[in-house]
């Protein structure tokens, strides 16, 4: 990985930051000689916008672009779908709530959107999301700890506790 991130604070209400990330992950690595070497590469370009109203609530707004070489590949049941976009608004009234809406769309193979929506509320240690929205299969990490999700379309209600 080589990773790039430069942030600015423009005044009290503006911040922004600017991101580029070059992955490149090659198949045969730590899986012995028998099996065939690929190198996969992906190029991520992020660039966040905060406004900051007051002490207390935010708007945030993200764009992500996901460019990679590998259109149609496949190994080992990885699929690679080519490029991808996605955007993200949130509104936060901190400390306990929190709304956004997102949608990631794959412009490479699918031409799927992957939608999404919803709303969560901090209080203390504990934090109550709902959502609604498009998930793509794949493995959700938090925490160092991941876990596989399918590929639904429907409600989702996550509830977490720190102790």
């Amino acid at each position: 990985d080589i990773n790039v991130d430069v942030e600015r604070q423009w005044n009290k209400q503006w911040k922004s930051t600017l991101m580029f990330s070059r992955q490149e992950w090659n198949t045969s690595h730590g899986q012995g000689p028998a099996l065939p070497s690929t190198t996969y590469v992906s190029n991520i370009f992020v660039g966040d916008v905060t406004h900051k109203f007051n002490r207390k609530t935010s708007l945030r707004f993200e764009v992500q672009y996901l460019l990679s070489g590998d259109d149609k590949s496949e190994w080992d049941g990885i699929h690679s779908e080519g490029d991808w976009v996605a955007a993200l608004v949130e509104f936060n009234l901190a400390p306990h709530w929190s709304f956004y809406m997102q949608d990631m769309y794959n412009i490479g193979q699918s031409k799927t959107h992957y939608y999404n929506g919803g709303l969560s509320y901090t209080y203390n240690r504990t934090r109550v999301q709902l959502s609604y929205g498009r998930n793509r299969a794949g493995y959700i990490c938090s925490g160092g700890v991941c876990r596989y999700s399918p590929a639904y379309t429907g409600v989702n209600l996550v509830l977490t506790s720190s102790f």
